[in-house]
């Protein structure tokens, strides 16, 4: 039983990892970085994403692998019965975490400036509108909506705009955080 102890343990320490197998890099940023409808279907307009907190712990779950992975043992270990040769398996276990890791942080930062470009035009947009002088009544009354509106809550008062727009720059800082972390 002795004999088997040191292969079972480095068969389990593989076993471990094997999570990086099951799903390629493109299917684990659909996961964990495109939007989800309201019946958890996936979509790009949707405003709805998995939290960095859940990415964050992926993220670190993949970085501990490959961590352990490296630990698990020598390339070659000469055990009583066995000659385990580990290096295609280390090889191929780390390549695999890395490539999810890189997926994940291209695709961290393709968001991250597509979503700064967009806080960009809305804050753009809001100035234009609130500057812009009116050339109808009817511009008017929107400019007067915008500045004016003692409804907090309406969707077209500039408090409500810029506090949408705060909660998504808040959102693209927590991943510049996490991309900068990995």
């Amino acid at each position: 039983n002795r004999a088997f102890k040191e292969p079972l343990r480095i068969i389990t320490k593989f076993r471990e990892n094997a999570y990086l197998l099951k799903k390629s890099p493109e299917d684990i940023v659909k996961q964990h970085l495109e939007k989800k409808t309201a019946d958890g279907k996936r979509d790009k307009k949707s405003k709805e994403k998995n939290s960095v907190e859940d990415l964050d712990k992926y993220m670190q779950q993949v970085e501990n692998s490959i961590k352990g992975i490296q630990d698990i043992c020598i390339d070659e270990k000469n055990t009583n019965f066995f000659l385990l040769q580990t290096h295609s398996s280390k090889r191929l276990l780390i390549e695999k975490a890395n490539d999810i890791r890189a997926a994940l942080l291209k695709r961290i930062a393709t968001n991250c400036y597509d979503d700064v470009t967009a806080i960009q035009h809305a804050f753009e947009d809001l100035r234009m509108r609130i500057q812009a002088p009116p050339q109808d009544e009817q511009m008017y009354a929107d400019i007067m909506l915008i500045i004016d509106n003692p409804d907090k809550d309406h969707e077209k008062s500039h408090e409500k705009v810029i506090e949408k727009l705060k909660v998504d720059i808040e959102e693209v800082g927590r991943y510049h955080d996490l991309y900068i972390k990995y």
